[in-house]
């Protein structure tokens, strides 16, 4: 088992999570002025609107650089490693996650060509990953210039 030279853990904002719950939760203001029938139905509609917040809770960014390699875990839903000998140059960089990539967690870039990714947590600072083939993969960090040093010293060793 190897030595980490770079560890970081990210939650979402709590205001993601917050208004997905509201939005879920504003159904049940409702409920007291309803036939019942239609306050089971709200119910059900409450319970079902706040499941993706549960989901939203449970997701972390996990970002881990080795020797040669790094670790890219969106969980539960992305488990990528990424050879450092795949890629052509790295920067530490200031993105705009909601013009670039339409948000945070795991996103697709709305400006450019080709395959350009994002794995972002929360604010606006990560690192630029470019492939040798083209493909981009931003990582979204809350010490990126500590991850960028990682992945340059993980690739000489």
């Amino acid at each position: 088992m190897s030595k980490a030279l770079f560890r970081e853990e990210q939650r979402l904002a709590a205001w993601i999570f917050m208004l997905v719950i509201g939005s879920g939760a504003s159904v049940l203001i409702f409920v007291p002025f309803a036939p019942r029938q239609a306050a089971t139905v709200l119910w059900i509609t409450a319970f079902v609107a706040m499941l993706p917040a549960v989901l939203l809770y449970l997701m972390k960014l996990m970002v881990e650089v080795e020797p040669g390699l790094i670790r890219v875990r969106f969980v539960p839903f992305v488990n990528r490693t990424i050879q450092i000998t795949e890629l052509e140059s790295w920067e530490a960089c200031t993105y705009d996650p909601l013009g670039d990539y339409g948000g945070w967690g795991i996103r697709w870039g709305l400006r450019g060509l080709g395959k350009n990714r994002a794995y972002n947590a929360r604010g606006n600072r990560g690192v630029q990953l470019v492939f040798k083939n083209g493909d981009r993969v931003l990582i979204g960090s809350q010490r990126p210039e500590d991850l960028a040093q990682a992945i340059t010293n993980a690739s000489v060793q």
